[in-house]
């Protein structure tokens, strides 16, 4: 086997590093200390040196597995380094969110490293699993419990102090969208979710059906005379790292409808055309967040919120007070990988902040949907 020593320039200059492990496959790729802490150095600096250094850390983290490290050799008087070996000699567990001290700790020193970051968030999926036969555990109420048997699944639904009701499968409908049926456990809790709380909370990843279900059902209950009127509510950030074509022409309407919202309108009901249609007949209204102080969605409405993970905790706890006792409230967003803005992460995020809140209160489900199914290649997207 070839065994390559790789220079630190090397690292910087390569932007595809599983191209450079089909190129040298067979071959030993080994790190030096050296080349870790001259990354390190130049990771601080401004322009293309200091990104290329960050990426280089970031890969070597990342590719581990494929990197061979020399272990020793650091330079002690460097703070980092000392509380390297500090934690080495006494068998700490070092405490840490500098990438490269990770790398150095746990892949030249073999250390324990944790991170600490109050700004990065987890929420619940809103669901618990069992095998059959095993206890039911005691949980909050809205959560589901997901009964896995030899051939199939079982579905109930927590009502607190250990009360459980079973779920029924359901399908959801209307003339636009046509019959949605549950393609999953997780769908089959969503859809019993949004017929039967007060306040529903659906995320998950782009292509897991969070959209098309919540749609398909307020539709379905307007349609049929259940509920009076859909009311959008719409914050139109602009995608993350995408520019700006400008100045959009029209009314209000028409410049939602030139934004994502009437985006993910025109491709879930079929073009513009049935949008206008429900607007006319008055069972339909679509409004910027920044215009609804003083609205009030009422008693048969349904408050619907897509790309809910765009808004800040002032946003979503205006909206939700928007609402009338009886009004359905809908709210479904990814806040993992689909934030657009640098303000709605971290604590900044409403969507995450209504679910902490909201968890065990009475009338109210979140449910996180795991599976993509857009397209094979969407899932797998989800890995970039």
């Amino acid at each position: 086997m070839k065994k390559y020593l790789l220079d630190t320039n090397i690292l910087m200059s390569t932007e595809n590093y599983e191209k450079m492990f089909k190129d040298f496959e067979g071959c030993e790729l080994i790190i030096h200390p050296a080349v870790i802490e001259e990354l390190d150095n130049i990771k601080i600096r401004e322009g293309a040196p200091g990104y290329q250094a960050r990426r280089a850390i970031k890969a070597l983290r990342k590719y581990a597995d494929k990197f061979t490290f020399i272990a020793g050799g650091l330079d002690i008087n460097k703070v980092d380094n000392l509380l390297l070996e500090i934690s080495c000699n006494n068998d700490f567990t070092i405490l840490t969110n500098d990438a490269n001290v990770q790398l150095k700790g746990e892949h030249l020193l073999d250390l324990h490293v944790e991170q600490y970051n109050q700004q990065k968030r987890t929420i619940s999926s809103g669901y618990t699993s069992i095998q059959e036969g095993e206890e039911f555990p005691k949980t909050h109420c809205g959560m589901y419990l997901i009964e896995y048997t030899a051939e199939d699944y079982n579905i109930h639904k927590s009502y607190g102090d250990g009360l459980y009701i079973e779920v029924i499968p359901q399908n959801i409908g209307n003339f636009m969208t046509g019959v949605v049926s549950p393609r999953d456990e997780f769908q089959v809790c969503a859809i019993d979710s949004l017929v039967n709380d007060d306040f529903t909370i659906i995320t998950g990843a782009a292509g897991s059906g969070k959209t098309l279900l919540s749609l398909t059902y307020a539709l379905r209950e307007i349609q049929s005379g259940n509920r009076g009127k859909l009311i959008i509510f719409a914050n139109p950030v602009k995608t993350r790292g995408a520019e700006e074509l400008g100045y959009y022409p029209g009314d209000r309407t028409e410049k939602l409808m030139s934004n994502s919202v009437g985006a993910i309108l025109k491709s879930k009901l079929g073009g513009v055309e049935p949008i206008y249609q429900l607007m006319s007949e008055n069972r339909l209204e679509i409004l910027p967040l920044s215009d609804i102080r003083g609205f009030e969605v009422g008693p048969d409405d349904i408050m619907y919120i897509t790309e809910a993970q765009n808004l800040n905790v002032d946003l979503i706890k205006l909206a939700i007070q928007r609402c009338a006792e009886g009004s359905k409230i809908i709210l479904e967003g990814d806040p993992t990988t689909q934030v657009d803005h640098w303000s709605f992460e971290g604590d900044g995020n409403g969507l995450v902040r209504a679910i902490e809140v909201f968890e065990g209160y009475e009338g109210f489900s979140h449910i996180n949907l795991p599976i993509i199914y857009r397209s094979k290649i969407a899932d797998r997207a989800e890995r970039m």
